[in-house]
């Protein structure tokens, strides 16, 4: 069997396959932590996707803990602003915040760090020049994007509504008259590509609509290598932290699904290498990993040699 893990380092030009905002954020603490010491623990609003489990959280909070660690003695994971206590040390996640949200700090909180990422602060700038603009804005992306919550404060401060067109079919369901100006961004975790039913769909039903594409870097190269692999391969591992590389997964298992698709990969999606079944490559020629924003070299490299062991086991007599 042969195990490929796929290096987009070289790629979107940042080692360790972690992507811009990721590596901008942690030279930020480095500089941070020269010259910056709490002596009580420091609160990190980093916003979890829907379904997220409690392993996850607690894995992102040791993440986090580790990065900040020459600066506080613990770090504490939140994504309600409730939860954090008047006056603490307090980091503003990569992921960002609404306006709201981020007012609320500014009374309440130290601000040590704004590390939001700057693919998300340009998707931020996008959405309020639209609305300025006039636009209705929709957003072409997944229905439990972490980012929501964020645009649709953006889209509050105008009196408007953020409305939501995942798929094709989501347009019929959007209250506009033909005539009304349409704005559309994408999701940062997403691809042109993947949205481009949908797009296609809101121009044969509105006059005018407006595209700006708000993904970034690492979506470039990540979609596009995923269907690579499923073209590929016969079994293609998605190494996910966070829950935030699940479209990689939707788009190999799409392409398996698509009439004139002349290969069908299987797709799975794990954490790390202790999800892995060894029923899954049963008859595999040739696997490949491709992993989400937040995971390191070192995760592949593990989940490959897994695989490996699972491949040199011997196979039950039939």
């Amino acid at each position: 069997m042969e195990v490929n893990i796929v290096d987009l380092s070289s790629i979107m030009g940042v080692e360790n396959n972690l992507c811009y905002g990721i590596a901008r954020t942690n030279h930020m603490a480095d500089q941070k932590a020269q010259t910056f010491q709490a002596n009580q623990p420091m609160y990190v609003y980093f916003h979890l996707p829907a379904g997220t489990s409690p392993e996850q959280r607690e894995q992102t909070r040791l993440t986090l803990k580790r990065r900040y660690l020459l600066m506080a003695p613990d770090v504490f994971l939140v994504d309600k602003m409730s939860d954090v206590p008047d006056g603490v040390p307090f980091i503003m996640g990569t992921r960002g915040a609404s306006p709201q949200v981020r007012e609320d700090v500014k009374k309440r909180m130290d601000l040590v760090l704004d590390t939001t990422c700057p693919y998300v602060t340009s998707q931020e700038a996008a959405a309020r020049k639209l609305l300025e603009e006039g636009y209705q804005l929709v957003f072409c992306g997944r229905p439990d994007y972490h980012g929501l919550p964020r645009l649709q404060g953006i889209a509050k401060l105008s009196e408007k509504q953020l409305y939501i067109a995942h798929r094709p079919e989501d347009v019929a369901r959007l209250p506009f008259k033909r005539s009304t100006r349409i704005a559309v961004i994408l999701q940062t975790t997403w691809h042109m590509s993947l949205a481009k039913e949908a797009v296609a769909e809101l121009i044969s039903q509105f006059r005018e609509v407006k595209v700006v594409d708000t993904s970034c870097i690492d979506s470039l190269g990540r979609v596009p290598a995923a269907r690579k692999l499923a073209e590929e391969s016969d079994v293609v591992v998605v190494v996910d932290v966070g829950n935030v590389a699940r479209y990689l997964e939707e788009e190999i298992e799409e392409l398996g699904r698509r009439p004139d698709g002349t290969h069908r990969a299987r797709a799975y999606r794990i954490e790390g290498k202790q999800d892995l079944q060894p029923e899954w490559f049963a008859g595999a020629d040739k696997v490949s990993l491709i992993g989400g924003i937040n995971v390191h070299s070192q995760v592949l490299a593990g989940v490959a040699d897994r695989i490996r062991e699972f491949a040199a086991q011997p196979q039950p007599a039939a």
